[in-house]
């Protein structure tokens, strides 16, 4: 209330105020507002860099102070989680064909990204191997490392996979004398998706330029066992075609599979597992079918 006030001062009329994430939503004068902290993004930067490019699909901003960012709200419809899969790729196709453009190669920020990803791949390698050795050593598997041992030549398949492709990647690029970038959403999330009349993106307070697949990345990444995400490239790629550089590094990176975090509970060790065996597994049918 102290914040509210502080941004429209003590005579307006204040009501149904809640916090929702980081923002606080609240009825001044009877129209909902949404109130949120300023960051180092600009985001009003942002927004007229977008309506430049006639990308207009956010809350507008009609107040601004030295702390706070006042948006506009904009009442949601109920939607299922599918429909707002597709919403958030659609908004993410139609935010990187308005914001491409194509720079002069700079093969020293692709070497960056190479040498960056190959050694996530090595570690991740050791990683495993690591663990495959201390359990093929125990008398007793635990159900998690069970799990594991069953599908340790799958992990580091995975692995071998990124490890090769990492590297016939960093060979094309260097062929390349221009890279095309785009404005990155930069914080995927199905909440931060809204329709209404039309379909908003909210939150963009990370947003920066970038290759387009990382967008794309980060949505698969959080969402790969609750969306098919097949139909959903393809949806974005019928709008905006990845280049084959992209989709190769897409695929790199979907083939990374994270560390298990092991935990006092052998329960949530078991499905810790399980989710990484999963994303492993769904993202071999996906590169497989990207690449039919």
């Amino acid at each position: 209330m102290k914040k509210i006030k502080e941004v429209f001062g003590e005579e307006r009329l204040i009501k149904n105020v809640r916090k929702k994430g980081k923002c606080v939503i609240a009825e001044i004068d009877d129209r909902p507002y949404v109130i949120k902290d300023k960051c180092d993004n600009s985001v009003c930067e942002i927004y007229d860099y977008l309506a430049s490019r006639n990308f207009e699909y956010y809350p507008k901003v009609v107040m601004n102070t030295d702390k706070y960012n006042i948006y506009e709200y904009i009442e949601e419809v109920s939607n299922p989680i599918e429909q707002k899969a597709y919403d958030m790729i659609s908004m993410l196709s139609l935010l990187h064909n308005k914001t491409t453009y194509y720079k002069e190669m700079d093969i020293d920020e692709y070497k960056e990204i190479f040498e960056t990803l190959s050694y996530k791949i090595n570690s991740r390698i050791n990683y495993y191997n690591n663990l495959i050795n201390v359990i093929e050593r125990e008398m007793f598997m635990s159900p998690s490392h069970y799990l594991i041992a069953r599908n340790i030549s799958k992990i580091l398949g995975a692995l071998e996979y990124s490890k090769r492709n990492i590297n016939e990647w960093y060979d094309l690029v260097k062929t390349k004398g221009k890279k095309r970038l785009v404005t990155l959403h930069n914080n995927i999330d199905l909440n931060h998706v809204v329709r209404n009349k039309d379909i908003y993106l909210l939150s963009w307070d990370k947003a920066k330029t970038g290759i387009p697949i990382y967008d794309l990345y980060n949505f698969y990444y959080k969402y790969f066992g609750i969306v098919d995400f097949k139909d959903l490239l393809k949806h974005y790629e019928d709008r905006y075609p990845l280049l084959e550089e992209e989709k190769k590094l897409f695929n790199i990176l979907i083939s990374i599979p994270d560390e298990i975090e092991f935990k006092s509970s052998e329960i949530e060790n078991c499905r810790s597992t399980k989710k990484i065996i999963d994303y492993i597994y769904k993202s071999e049918i996906l590169v497989t079918e990207t690449q039919e």
